[in-house]
């Protein structure tokens, strides 16, 4: 990914907690909306919009009444710049993902992730790991590890920081376009590709 100019980490003054992705059900969206109501001494901002808006329009819109949450355009890379330098954390309330490139995105910004999907252990190392959260998610006992971890995460500045500090080391050393054109470059190399192409054409 395309790395943001970062000479030092930085973040808003008052705990802001960022969301971006899909309006859509398998992000469960809505669980930001209830724990910012939970919440109300955290800023949460969402960029996000929805492929099936004629089926999430009226959910979305309970959330546009939260004096702490603001929805967000997710086009705009201005904006989205600026809210990963104001935030304290991504927060990911997805039922299941791969590695998503929000991910590699908060960790360029060296800011840790909350997340109920572990994504190959980098939340652990990177971030605050709820434990697995199945289902919609609308339990008490469920939205209160969300908002433990949160609470965990914008306590403990000093732990915060070396995390995102981590992250941003991390996924320098392992996620940048020059690693990519490097090891595309290995295989490429390794293998016969002229060989490939002809017997395409064959």
């Amino acid at each position: 990914i395309p790395f943001p100019k970062i000479s030092k980490i930085t973040n808003a003054d008052k705990p802001t907690i960022c969301w971006i992705g899909r309006f859509d059900s398998q992000k469960r969206f809505w669980i930001v909306f209830e724990i910012a109501k939970r919440c109300p001494h955290i800023d949460f901002v969402m960029l996000g919009q929805s492929q099936r808006p004629d089926l999430m329009a009226s959910l979305i819109e309970k959330g546009r009444d939260i004096p702490n949450l603001k929805m967000l355009p997710v086009d705009d890379d201005k904006i989205k710049d600026q809210v990963y330098r104001d935030s304290w954390a991504l927060l990911n309330t997805s039922i299941h993902e791969g590695y998503p490139v929000t991910f590699q995105e908060a960790f360029s910004y060296g800011k840790p992730v909350i997340s109920s999907v572990e994504a190959g252990g980098v939340i652990e190392k990177y971030g605050y790991y709820t434990g697995e959260i199945l289902g919609e998610c609308v339990r008490e006992e469920d939205l209160n590890k969300f908002c433990n971890k949160i609470e965990e995460c914008i306590s403990n500045n000093e732990l915060r920081f070396k995390k995102g500090k981590n992250a941003l080391a991390y996924v320098r050393e392992n996620h940048s376009f020059e690693l990519y054109e490097k090891q595309l470059k290995e295989i490429l190399k390794k293998e016969d590709i002229s060989n490939v192409f002809n017997t395409a054409k064959g």
